[in-house]
Parts: structure tokens; C-alpha cells; sequence
């Protein structure tokens, strides 16, 4: 049988990346430059026979990339154990 979802975790995990990324910006740059390679033109191509279409290709990524060079760090967000709850919820009915 599947594992739930533990969705408390996971909106946990994210905050901690976004933490992360907001005290660190250029420290998600080298997931950036790997991210580049695996474009072909528009498609960003996930495994061989899976792909994300975007408008943008990898400008974006690179657009990124010149932006979180330059960007200064900022103060982390701050959540509460209550709003983790309401937020995973919440997100569990999306589905």
C-alpha cells in the first residue's frame, strides 16, 4: 500500500528551501546551470520521454541566474507549527 503524503512535511521542506534561497540567493545557482543543459529549445526535458514546454526556454534560467548573482540576502520568513497545519491541509484538498 502507498505511503500518504505527508503534506506537513513537505510545505515544511519548501519553506526551508525558499529560507534557504532568500539568506543565500546565489547558493541555488549551480542546480540553475544544471538545469540549462537540459533544454531543447522551448522543452525542458525531465527524463528522455518527458518534457515541460515553456514560453521562455532558457532565458529564463539565465535571467535567473543574472538576478540571484546580484541579489542581496533578505530575512527568512517566519511561520508558525499553526500555519503549517492550515497551509498542508489546505493544499491536500487541491488534489
Amino acid at each position: 500500500m502507498k505511503k500518504p503524503v505527508d503534506y506537513e512535511s513537505e510545505v515544511k521542506d519548501a519553506l526551508d528551501f525558499l529560507n534557504s534561497a532568500r539568506q543565500a540567493p546565489a547558493s541555488i545557482i549551480p542546480e540553475l546551470v544544471k538545469m540549462m543543459g537540459k533544454f531543447k529549445g522551448n522543452n525542458y526535458m525531465i527524463e528522455p520521454n518527458v518534457q515541460l514546454q515553456t514560453n521562455e526556454g532558457v532565458k529564463a534560467v539565465e535571467d535567473a541566474i543574472t538576478f540571484l548573482s546580484k541579489q542581496k540576502a533578505v530575512k527568512p520568513y517566519q511561520i508558525g507549527k499553526i500555519a503549517y497545519r492550515v497551509h498542508s491541509k489546505n493544499i491536500m484538498y487541491t488534489f
